[in-house]
């Protein structure tokens, strides 16, 4: 399960990537791991 929370920003910047561009895939990841190290 740590493995899955650890791999959660970059399945989210895939997932922004295909859905939208590069800038928002960046921003998505960016946040992502802000709210993850904010939960650690």
């Amino acid at each position: 399960m740590k493995f899955l929370f650890d791999l959660f920003p970059i399945i989210l910047f895939f997932a922004a990537f295909k859905a939208f561009d590069i800038y928002v895939a960046t921003s998505v990841v960016i946040a992502a791991t802000i709210a993850q190290i904010g939960w650690v």
